[in-house]
């Protein structure tokens, strides 16, 4: 064993491999610690998403069974004030309808509730 000298006695230089092994790892390491962190900020992310949808979800249905309360308030008010035409009826439902701001959906389920009670 020769003396290499600033090393001490018996130590050898890394070959260049060694070293390019060892900054490929470093690299590798760094690399895959930014990638956790990027998927830890993905799912904190999402988790917030979800429940800022979640509680849209809730809100949504609240004003949904507002408006359906408010509206079977009124059909009940017309039914029990004017027990006249079927066309008379329908004229306020209509009317109901475009004051609330109803979906076509809910505009017919309201129209079946309307019927269907007329029937009973």
């Amino acid at each position: 064993m020769d003396y290499v000298r600033g090393k001490g006695y018996g130590k050898r230089p890394p070959e260049k491999i060694c070293v390019q092994q060892v900054d490929l790892e470093a690299s590798m390491a760094s690399t895959m610690g930014t990638a956790k962190k990027e998927e830890q900020g993905t799912s904190e992310l999402l988790r917030k998403l979800e429940e800022e949808l979640a509680r849209m979800d809730i809100q949504v249905g609240k004003r949904t069974q507002v408006k359906m309360d408010a509206f079977m308030i009124r059909m009940q008010q017309m039914l029990s004030v004017s027990g006249s035409l079927w066309f008379n009826l329908m004229q306020r439902v209509v009317g109901c309808e475009k004051s609330l701001s109803l979906d076509p959906g809910m505009s017919l389920l309201m129209r079946e509730v309307v019927y269907l009670s007329l029937c009973n």
